[in-house]
């Protein structure tokens, strides 16, 4: 049996609490993983929120509907429909979280405290969607 390989893990140190985890499995069925505590999913997505709903930002991925309803990856594993619009809104993400701004939001403390890593997270999400590339794409919260 294989064991998986984890390309970034950004969850060591947190283990016990809430885990998210992107994968895709390549053609001899060798999974690679991308995992990240989920606080810091958490907090991009309530960025991303806040981009589409205060600021009226257009997102092309459905990912903050799907968050907002906690359906999709917390029960099973979901597979991703369109990995390059999860791209657009990491890009999307990336272009506001830099710039200044009054945000006001549920994980504010995390986002400011954490903003150099979670910017890193957000780059390597995109780099490892990209290296899923002619591999389905699935999440799950473990």
């Amino acid at each position: 049996m294989m064991r998986d390989i984890y390309l970034y893990d950004y969850y060591e140190g947190f283990e016990g609490n809430s885990e998210i985890i992107f994968y895709f499995r390549d053609t001899n069925n060798q999974k690679y993983v991308f995992n990240m505590w989920g606080a810091y999913f958490d907090a991009i997505l309530d960025f991303l929120h806040y981009l589409k709903f205060v600021l009226e930002i257009d997102l092309s991925s459905n990912l903050v509907i799907h968050y907002c309803c906690a359906d999709a990856w917390y029960d099973n594993d979901w597979l991703i429909p369109n990995k390059e619009n999860i791209v657009d809104d990491l890009a999307t993400f990336l272009e506001y979280f830099t710039k200044p701004h009054k945000y006001e939001g549920e994980d504010e403390n995390l986002i400011y405290n954490e903003a150099p890593l979670l910017k890193e997270i957000a780059e390597n999400l995109i780099v490892f969607i990209h290296k899923s590339e002619n591999h389905q794409l699935y999440i799950v919260e473990d």
